[in-house]
């Protein structure tokens, strides 16, 4: 069994665009080709660099591509919230040329590892950031949304043991 089996026995294995990416559609023509020749299938859900990242470009680009995904790219980077106003997925609409996006569904993204903790965004104390966590997610669950959190994975370990065990109390907490 390889490795991406045993991933996908478990987890849904989605696509995070390169850096120009959702904005030339060449790029995620050819992001999405090669993930499909590793895996057999193309994502079904993705998530847009957020440096990167323009909402009407994206909207343009995946109506183009045609492939039906969900995309987790719309939330804030600085501070844990609601950007799209819901925590419940819906299909996009493109507000520029006044029609729905029917292959791309937007599902919120309510928080991230770094927003509260960082120097240059919340700034506030770890314990502190799984405080304002579990707030959201009592909100997301108390009107039936999804919560979407973003960890990511290359920096999991930076984050120490304390975030960690916090991380795996949240989890266990919230019958995860």
């Amino acid at each position: 069994v390889s490795l991406v089996d045993r991933i996908r026995s478990k987890a849904k294995i989605g696509l995070h665009n390169s850096f120009h990416g959702i904005n030339n559609l060449e790029y995620l023509r050819n992001e999405f080709d090669v993930f499909k020749e590793v895996l057999g299938e193309y994502p079904s859900f993705g998530r847009a660099h957020y440096l990167s990242f323009s909402y009407p470009k994206m909207l343009i680009n995946y109506s183009r591509l045609g492939v039906k995904v969900e995309d987790h790219s719309m939330g804030f980077a600085d501070r844990y919230g609601f950007r799209c106003g819901t925590s419940i997925p819906y299909e996009a609409f493109d507000h520029v040329n006044n029609r729905r996006v029917n292959n791309l569904t937007i599902q919120p993204l309510i928080a991230m590892q770094w927003s509260a903790i960082s120097t240059n965004y919340m700034n506030i104390e770890l314990e502190d950031s799984f405080q304002l966590l579990r707030k959201y997610f009592k909100h997301v669950k108390l009107y039936g949304g999804v919560f979407t959190y973003l960890i990511h994975n290359d920096e999991y370990n930076e984050m120490g043991s304390s975030y960690r065990r916090l991380l795996k109390k949240f989890l266990i907490e919230n019958g995860k």
